[in-house]
């Protein structure tokens, strides 16, 4: 019960740590990027967004199941985008 317990404490601080570090490297980018229907930036971008999450869960020694959870949750918080990517421009 004390391991699901620090397993689940520990998916809800790789979300959270991932959504802030994520939000402040957007902050950084250059204005009208986010907006960019580019395919090539697009693809950039989720491949940095989830390299900080699988990162993030790394450290935290969670697993693959829980790292792309995780990604899911966040790549489509920090884009608004839904779980369908065949959509992208």
């Amino acid at each position: 019960m004390v391991m699901d317990n620090n397993h689940e404490e520990s998916i809800e601080a790789v979300t959270k740590m991932s959504l802030q570090f994520l939000a402040e490297a957007i902050g950084q980018c250059p204005a009208g990027l986010e907006s960019s229907t580019n395919r090539d930036i697009v693809f950039a971008v989720l491949g940095f967004q989830y390299g900080a999450v699988q990162s993030a869960s790394y450290v935290a020694g969670l697993d693959e199941t829980a790292s792309a959870s995780i990604a899911e949750d966040v790549v489509s918080r920090i884009n608004g985008m839904d779980r369908d990517l065949n959509s992208l421009p």
